[in-house]
């Protein structure tokens, strides 16, 4: 089975499986030893009605978890998605017009997702085939082919609605160095590129001034280190390194899409929270990065203690966030244990403390790889799917965990926000019919917060007054509004500020 996959992309999740499951690593004693500790509760979920893992899961406007496209048993690409009822505790499936194990996948501004490309069976990428998930209908409708047959690209929806789509696994298509962009209107795809260097698993963040960034991944020989930071700007097609390293000063950092979307990961300042790696020979490093759309500056977030290396923890898959309680939630593989066992870290995003599970879960037949997890409406961690310990047969297994409460820390408060004005995206969103909007005023001054229609009738002042230098919430409760989209304007002094939002009843 092993023998099929590309060479590089074998050696990267053979590293991944060594480093997991082998009971000889022992505790480095520089490894911090007083974390914050406090339980967590681990509990066994229903069974999915198909096994699967290289899956995406999103948790929709109604609360349900639908799980897209993967792979199952015998390395088979799944051409189905699984709906998950929290309510009911149970699945229903349903049927896409195309298989999908990998594809890039992105939330789009009106509420649907595109779903583009991904593996044929055997994980070789060979499909172009795109289509349009709409969760309000359930249903799935094909639009035009990609450019370029890949698989793990990253992707995401720009400020102008259409969707970028970056590098991919597959050093015999050229596609791991140019992207592509998603039109909407006319239902194609157009080439972008090339870019500087190569990647697999890179990750597309969309700037405020409707350009995008491609970051992290690994270049298609397997190398880490020197991945620029490169800028697409689609008014004139140009590609520029914008930084010449991840994290600021500091080489071989990375990060990877990790069949995690990149609307998961947006924080409710409105940056983008991403686990960073340096996988040096024999250890690998983590670090918790956030990324600002507005500055495109990149910033390690404080933690009042290290996150562990993986002499001790490995963490599996991107922060689960909880922008509600202003949380991020780990998960790692305990090291040299001799069994597989999963731990669960709490970041708390207002004071950078960091809590540990004092206890562990055991995972005694299967993995959590290449699986996502996502938050559930009552703050539980839903983790689908997973494969059978060192091969790849998929497991249809499920688990809820509830993360540990965060200890008080002592330690500065978290300071990822950007200086200067700064309107930041509505949360949730979509939304219905309520949702807070947030912003940061550098200076004190006559505020002026309103809600118009697209069509520029105004339909609420939700403040206007003097306020401080400081963060602003601001709840807005859409009442018989229209699901549509509505736009939100921050006003002060001369600057104005002007960003979307969807309503979806």
């Amino acid at each position: 089975m092993k023998n099929h996959l590309p060479i590089y992309c074998f050696t990267i999740i053979m590293l991944m499986i060594v480093e997991v499951t082998s009971g000889q690593h022992r505790i480095n004693d520089n490894q911090p030893a007083d974390f914050n500790t406090s339980e967590a509760v681990y509990e066994q979920g229903p069974e999915m009605p198909a096994a699967r893992m290289w899956h995406h899961a999103v948790v929709l406007p109604n609360g349900n978890v639908a799980l897209i496209g993967g792979i199952t048993t015998g390395f088979t690409s799944l051409g189905s998605v699984e709906i998950y009822f929290p309510a009911a505790d149970s699945f229903a499936t349903y049927q896409m017009r195309h298989t999908h194990a990998s594809p890039a996948i992105a939330k789009m501004h009106d509420g649907r997702y595109l779903i583009a490309g991904g593996s044929a069976n055997m994980g070789v990428p060979r499909y172009a085939q795109t289509e349009i998930f709409d969760p309000e209908q359930m249903t799935f409708t094909e639009v035009g082919q990609m450019v370029r047959f890949r698989a793990s690209g990253g992707s995401a929806v720009l400020s102008n609605g259409e969707v970028m789509i970056a590098s991919a696994w597959w050093r015999h298509n050229d596609a791991h160095t140019y992207g592509e962009v998603f039109d909407l209107e006319t239902n194609s795809f157009s080439a972008i590129g090339p870019f500087s260097i190569s990647r697999s698993h890179g990750v597309v963040i969309p700037t405020s001034d409707a350009q995008a960034m491609l970051m992290g991944g690994f270049r298609h020989n397997g190398e880490w280190s020197n991945m620029p930071v490169e800028l697409y700007n689609p008014s004139n097609g140009e590609i520029s390194t914008l930084h010449t390293s991840l994290v600021p000063g500091e080489a071989a950092w990375t990060i990877m899409n990790s069949e995690a979307l990149t609307s998961n990961q947006l924080l409710a300042n409105g940056s983008y929270l991403w686990m960073a790696l340096r996988p040096w020979p024999g250890v690998t490093s983590f670090k918790l990065v956030t990324i600002n759309p507005v500055s495109k500056e990149i910033a390690a977030v404080e933690l009042d203690t290290e996150l562990p290396d993986s002499h001790s923890y490995y963490f599996i898959g991107q922060p689960v966030i909880d922008n509600v309680k202003n949380r991020a939630y780990l998960l790692a593989v305990v090291m040299g244990t001799g069994s597989y066992q999963i731990a669960v870290f709490t970041v708390d995003l207002e004071n950078g403390s960091l809590t540990k599970s004092s206890n562990y879960h055991t995972l005694s037949t299967y993995q959590l790889r290449s699986t996502p997890a996502v938050l559930l409406e009552d703050g539980r961690i839903f983790v689908a799917g997973g494969s059978v310990s060192n091969n790849f047969d998929a497991v249809n297994n499920t688990l809820f965990i509830t993360p540990p409460e965060p200890a008080p820390s002592t330690s500065l408060p978290y300071s990822g926000l950007p200086s200067g004005l700064a309107l930041y995206p509505n949360y949730p969103n979509p939304f219905n019919p309520a949702t807070v909007i947030r912003y940061e005023l550098p200076e004190p001054g006559n505020v002026m917060l309103e809600v118009y229609s697209v069509a520029g009738q105004r339909l609420s002042v939700l403040f206007d007054g003097h306020k401080a230098a400081g963060n602003y919430s601001q709840s807005f409760n859409a009442g018989t509004l229209a699901s549509g989209v509505y736009l939100y304007r921050l006003t002060v002094g001369s600057q104005v500020l002007t960003r979307k939002m969807i309503l979806m009843k």
